[in-house]
């Protein structure tokens, strides 16, 4: 599971925001972000999306947060 990591690394990454979703309660959210799968992960920056990425993958969320760290 994907959630335990996510909320690691918010930890871990403190200079980053870190925000989680539910959008099954605020399916409105998921339709305006363009979200169709489970978990995606957006980067924004400067109030602008900047990436993005869809999938579980540990290694790749922490490439992806690496990034822009």
């Amino acid at each position: 599971m994907i959630g335990p990591v996510f909320a690691q690394y918010a930890t871990q990454f403190s200079q980053i925001i870190f925000l989680k979703v539910d959008v099954d309660a605020l399916p409105k959210v998921a339709e305006e972000c363009g979200i169709s799968a489970m978990p995606t992960f957006h980067v924004f920056k400067d109030g602008k999306k900047v990436d993005d990425l869809v999938g579980a993958s540990q290694d790749k969320l922490l490439a992806l947060i690496q990034k822009y760290a």
